[in-house]
């Protein structure tokens, strides 16, 4: 016992003489670097000459020292006397640790303030005395250039030594000191030593002014004081270094800690499960800070960074049905590379309860309502007959308002607040009130312990939180007699004194740690107590004029005096309960609204605009949003909106064609809706699209060409003058609203070129043409366009002419040798010039199938070929073989009637897209003819079950182009749903497109990641069974059948069917063989 008594008190020791040189240390200590440019202090960073920021090895008591090179290295610091806190005096220390690799020459430069080796300058320096000794110096210099050395001392090469220079600026002594012990000193005048200002430097001579002045070695532990060091402290940074040591702040101008008072502020009370505990400090170098709660360290934040209002954060999280009192301080310091060694403040005690409480919440908030675009608004009043003490507004849990120390019976809070941060979809808005008294009843009967010791001469009450309170009187008389009685919302506490002639009587209340808040402000109470979710008071029975004075021993204390006491013989106490807390839900709902038109449309184009109201989540019947009014072109259409409904969407969607704008070339049109049904809704939804016109001219005014015709002899290949004249009936999709043109171009000055133009820039026009052109001595010529897409991209077109042609009458008759209106007559010439044919001439047939052309007969030796295309209904029904017209008429017979085949390749000519919308939840079928004919398309929407599909939503339309939108249908049970669309051409019915979605959710959610989650299933299964190829083949199918049953993976049943086939036939065959 008695050596295990004398090593503690060694320790005890040992610990103690540290602290002291930790403290003597510490003091006075400017700047610190163990081997790079970070000054530890946080004040003077040095900065790096040479390569040394790229050299570094280990020091003597830390894992970091520079390693010099001898050729320019060193460190830059600081000038000593620009440091405010070196003092009048200039007092200063210097110490570091050494290790020579080599020596170069003299003087090579260890550290130097100044230049001693200069004249006229002052400072000094400490180098290598010579090559051969390896001596230590420290030259000193004065103003008058008189220069003193301190005696040389051998050191060797690969060892580490500590080097300390210390000056005194009142004496003017200067001492070098070697591994603790001094080695030499000498005394300047004091006036002339220091006086300079140049820069600190490290690893090198008088600010390295030659490199054969630098040091080559491994340099480390550089630091500086603004005080003389004494040997106590010499002998501990020989032995120790600085890595064992704490040190206090430097100089409080730049060690500074400044702290806020911490929040929540001391009596708050609250009903939250994370309690957030937070504080704001000042400080010139690291923070570090603890939360401390009932005196007990509970969280520490370490490593916070210097600066201004550093914010220290806490959270306490206390579970479901959690209620206690407690009290915090938060500790906080500030730190010096590392080590504790800066200011360190506590905080006041702040004590915070954690309680349930319930007073009464009424209120006219309407619950279930949905919102959008307006705020959440409701009148509450929250009341209590004894006193409120907090309130708290909250939705979906995050805190939106609240306060505390209400110190009141009735608030009336009215609530508005905006909830455009709320996704789509069930909300909860809560509203908690507490109040600082008594629960309808006690929490968990059963658990409390109660114990009045062995005479009864006091009472303790032990909670079901474990709190302990102990109630006694402040003489602790064993002849005082206490007792109990359990109610059904408290305990009733008596009191018997031995002496009853008073009429005062002095209580103590202590707890087991738990603090004891004062309840001094309610008007309507004489002075209580709450400790922790409990309340204790002093209010008896039997007395009406009694007075309750609480005076505060200490936290966890106090001193209750009872007096004005009429009857003290036997005193019974309302005594001892729970707190309330009232808690109300109530639910709404919001939505988000998206909208999707067309922007900008052309004049009689077809547009569909959307208006989807977001319920995901939200459960809401179809009628629960209904259409109040909706407003196009300040005309109404509301009836001829179509409403659809899924789980996650309600849309209202308007088709139609954008109206004439005419005279106009461009009209914004505005679209209005407004709604109705049980929701909150504040505002139309107003949104609006640009039409333009469908406008063609000659060039004249619009600048976009679509089109430049050239006359062209047909003889020559040259251009010609003359005239042109042009009819257009164009349209965009619908060939039963076209705009019509008649376009001409001025003969003055002659032209042989004539361009058309369209607006918009970006249209794309199907048009209807004829063009008459002519040239002097020339027959005039038709040409026409039966079906032409017009655009931006300008198609040129030579117009051909000549001078020898004659009329030609052509006549096209049926396959029942009818005459044949508007078909019309491609006459192709042959070109001997490019070897091809082209188009000499377009006719079209009148109502006796005639028509009239201008070609060159051939007579002779003149010979022109021809080659004849006959179109009807945009179908090229005859294509000739290459001809010489001899006679003056010409019949062409077609038929007109399409074969199967030809309506397949109508089919493939047709432009269609299926694509489907997650945020709508709509199919959306498009579909276009280059031709311009109308047919009659159709969009089917299907529910995919095991081995049959029900068709649940059919849309049908006839034209030439458009859309059609089809919602899905409500799909609860998760199948596939599948899209069909088709067309049907002369009377014959084709499938276009198929497109299959998941009605998975666990699949939507999965997506793509899905199909990979399935292959390495599938894969480590088959790794399972590599041995054998039958039970491989046999893992795969399980592994891609759990992952469709999963639903992380979808396969129609079809597929699934055939690949388990395969699977079978692949065993079979391998088994067999």
């Amino acid at each position: 016992m008695k050596k295990l008594m004398l090593i503690i008190g060694l320790v005890l020791f040992l610990s103690l003489t540290g602290l002291a040189h930790a403290n003597l240390l510490g003091d006075g200590l400017v700047s610190y670097w163990k081997g790079n440019t970070t000054d530890m202090m946080d004040l003077h960073d040095a900065s790096v000459l040479g390569g040394a920021d790229a050299d570094y090895g280990s020091g003597k008591f830390s894992n970091t020292a520079w390693d010099f090179d001898g050729n320019g290295d060193g460190v830059n610091t600081f000038s000593i006397t620009s440091i405010a806190q070196i003092g009048n005096e200039h007092d200063f220390s210097v110490q570091y640790w050494v290790n020579a690799d080599s020596h170069n020459s003299d003087f090579d430069g260890l550290s130097s303030h100044g230049n001693a080796d200069t004249s006229g300058t002052t400072g000094w320096n400490n180098a290598f005395a010579s090559e051969d000794s390896l001596g230590l110096l420290f030259r000193t210099k004065d103003g008058s250039g008189t220069t003193q050395n301190f005696n040389a001392t051998t050191m060797n090469t690969g060892t580490w030594y500590n080097v300390i220079i210390t000056y005194n600026a009142t004496t003017g002594a200067a001492k070098l000191y070697w591994d603790g012990t001094q080695k030499d000193s000498q005394t300047r005048d004091p006036s002339s030593f220091i006086n300079f200002d140049s820069t600190f430097q490290m690893g090198r001579w008088s600010n390295g002014e030659s490199a054969s002045r630098d040091f080559e070695g491994l340099f480390s532990d550089m630091a500086v004081w603004n005080k003389t060091l004494d040997v106590g402290n010499l002998t501990a940074l020989q032995t120790n270094g600085f890595d064992t040591f704490t040190f206090p702040p430097g100089p409080p101008a730049l060690r500074t800690l400044n702290i806020s008072s911490p929040l929540p502020p001391n009596a708050s009370q609250f009903n939250l499960n994370n309690l957030s505990i937070n504080m704001t400090a000042n400080s010139s170098s690291i923070v570090n800070a603890t939360l401390y709660v009932d005196g007990k360290p509970n969280q520490t934040v370490t490593g916070l960074p210097a600066g201004t209002n550093i914010p220290i954060n806490f959270t306490l999280f206390f579970g479901n049905g959690t209620e206690v009192t407690f009290n915090y301080q938060i500790n906080v310091s500030n730190e010096i590379f590392g080590i504790t060694a800066g200011a360190s403040n506590m905080t006041v005690n702040h004590t915070v309860h954690i309680d349930t409480v319930s007073p009464n919440i009424t209120t006219n908030f309407i619950e279930n309502q949905l919102y959008y675009n307006a705020n959440l608004t409701g009148t509450f009043n929250i009341s209590d007959t004894l006193n409120l003490f907090s309130y708290n507004i909250s939705i979906d849990g995050d805190q939106i308002d609240g306060d505390i120390n209400l110190a009141t019976t009735f608030l009336q809070y009215n609530l508005s607040t905006n909830l455009t941060s709320l996704q789509p979809g069930n909300h909860t808005l809560t509203i908690r009130a507490a109040d600082g008294h008594t629960a309808e009843e006690l929490y968990k009967p059963d658990d409390w312990e109660i114990n009045s010791g062995l005479f009864d001469s006091y009472l303790e009450f032990g909670t079901p939180q474990d709190i302990e309170i102990t109630i006694d009187t402040s003489s602790s008389s064993i002849w005082d007699t206490f007792g109990y009685e359990q109610l059904l919302d408290r305990y009733q506490w008596t009191f018997e004194p031995s002496d009853y002639s008073q009429t005062e009587y002095i209580f103590t209340v202590d707890t087991n740690g738990s603090y004891i808040y004062i309840r001094e402000d309610d008007p309507t109470y004489q002075d209580y107590l709450i400790i922790g979710e409990h309340w204790v008071d002093f209010l008896l029975t039997t007395e009406e004029d009694e007075v309750v004075e609480i005076t505060r021993l200490s936290d966890t204390s106090v001193i209750v005096n009872v007096s004005n006491i009429l009857s003290p013989e036997f005193m019974e106490f309302e005594s001892i309960g729970d707190l309330n807390v009232n808690t109300r839900n109530f639910s709404f709902l919001t939505t988000n609204i998206s909208v999707t038109f067309t922007d900008p449309v052309l004049e009689g184009e077809p547009f569909t605009t959307v208006v989807s109201w977001d319920i995901n989540g939200t459960n809401l019947s179809e009628d629960r949003i209904n259409l109040t009014f909706f407003n196009y072109n300040n005309t109404n259409y509301t009836g001829n909106v179509t409403k659809t409904f899924n789980s996650h969407y309600i849309n209202f969607s308007f088709t139609s064609d954008a109206p004439d704008i005419s005279p106009n070339t461009t009209a914004v049109k505005v679209f209005n809706w407004s709604f109705a049904g049980g929701s909150v809704f504040n505002g139309s939804i107003v949104y609006n699209h640009t039409i333009s016109a469908i406008l063609l001219d000659n060039c004249s005014t619009l600048p976009t060409q679509t089109l430049n015709f050239t006359l062209v002899d047909e003889v020559s290949d040259l251009p010609v003058n003359g005239t042109l004249e042009a009819y257009f009936e164009t349209y965009v999709t619908d060939a039963e609203k076209i705009v019509s043109f008649n376009l001409s171009w001025s003969s003055v000055p002659a032209r042989s070129e004539f361009g058309v133009c369209l607006f918009p820039a970006y249209a794309e026009y199907i048009t209807y043409a004829q063009f008459q052109y002519a040239s002097p001595g020339y027959a005039t010529k038709n040409y026409y366009f039966p079906n032409a897409n017009l655009s931006n991209e300008t198609k040129f077109i030579n117009l051909l002419l000549n001078n020898a042609s004659s009329q030609i009458q052509f006549t096209v008759l049926n396959q029942n040798d009818d005459p044949l209106e508007n078909a019309y007559i491609k006459v192709l010439s042959y070109d001997i010039g490019t070897n091809s044919y082209v188009i000499s001439e377009i006719l079209k047939t009148d109502t006796e199938g005639i028509a009239y052309g201008q070609l060159v007969k051939s007579s002779g030796s003149d010979v022109q070929w021809y080659q004849f295309m006959v179109e009807f209904d945009y179908d090229v029904k005859l294509t000739t073989e290459p001809s010489k017209i001899t006679e003056d008429t010409r019949t062409f017979r077609i038929n007109t009637v399409d074969t199967y085949f030809e309506q397949v390749a109508k089919k493939n000519s047709l432009v269609t897209s299926l694509t489907y919308s997650n945020t709508s939840g709509n199919f959306n079928f498009i579909f276009s003819n280059p031709a311009g004919t109308a047919d009659t398309y159709c969009l089917a929407v299907s529910k995919q079950f095991i081995n049959s599909q029900s068709v649940e939503n059919l849309s049908c339309t006839t034209g030439s182009a458009g859309s059609i939108l089809v919602a899905a249908p409500d799909n609860p049970d998760n199948n596939s749903i599948i899209a069909t669309s088709s067309v049907t051409i002369g009377g014959s019915l084709f499938p276009l497109e198929t497109l299959q979605i998941s009605g998975s959710e666990v699949f939507k959610k999965f997506g793509k990641t899905g199909l990979f989650v399935t292959f390495l299933l599938t894969l480590t299964l088959v790794m399972v069974g590599i041995w054998s190829p039958a039970i491989a083949t046999v893992m795969a199918l399980i592994g891609v059948s759990m992952a469709v049953v999963m639903q992380i993976f979808m396969l129609q049943w079809s597929m699934i069917v055939i690949f388990i086939a395969l699977g079978i036939l692949t065993v079979y065959r391998i088994n067999r063989q």
